[in-house]
């Protein structure tokens, strides 16, 4: 029956392994914990006529970060960005123009450490330069928005 093996599986994925091995629905189970990362934010200002291009600048310069260490990089493309919940959007809040979109990049590290390591390996590579100079014609009035950021452990 596959429904009973899907229960199976998320029951595995949910339950971390104790000192005497793995254990399903065993007391005395280590409680799941969600690994720390150290994530670098961007927001990006994007003319919507440039996106295509933005990301085909942006690709190869990730490709760098992930090559030097990185544990992973993510480019978030604008899907619904309307208020919601109560909220305001982001668009609104950072004056977007009707001909631009907000594009966002996360890159996660170990640690703050980390990611120092990883941009001074990076600063390193000769194509850098060639590279971001590309980028930079993409984004609106060099408009990028930045912020580090650590996740929080759950407490046992």
């Amino acid at each position: 029956m596959p429904n009973e093996e899907v229960r199976r599986l998320v029951r595995l994925l949910l339950v971390r392994p104790r000192k005497g091995g793995w254990g399903l629905n065993k007391t005395g189970h280590a409680r799941w914990r969600p690994a720390m990362a150290y994530c670098s934010v961007f927001l990006y200002r994007v003319p919507r006529r440039k996106a295509e291009a933005f990301i085909h600048a942006l690709r190869p310069i990730m490709k760098l970060f992930e090559d030097a260490g990185c544990l992973s990089d993510e480019l978030l493309r604008p899907k619904d960005v309307s208020a919601k919940f109560g909220g305001v959007s982001l668009p609104t809040a950072i004056d977007l123009a009707a001909d631009e979109e907000l594009w966002i990049e996360i890159a996660k590290f170990k640690d703050a450490s980390h990611m120092k390591e990883v941009h001074s390996l990076v600063a390193k590579n000769p194509d850098l330069e060639r590279l971001h100079s590309r980028f930079d014609l993409l984004i609106s009035g060099k408009h990028v928005y930045h912020a580090e950021f650590e996740s929080l452990q759950a407490r046992a």
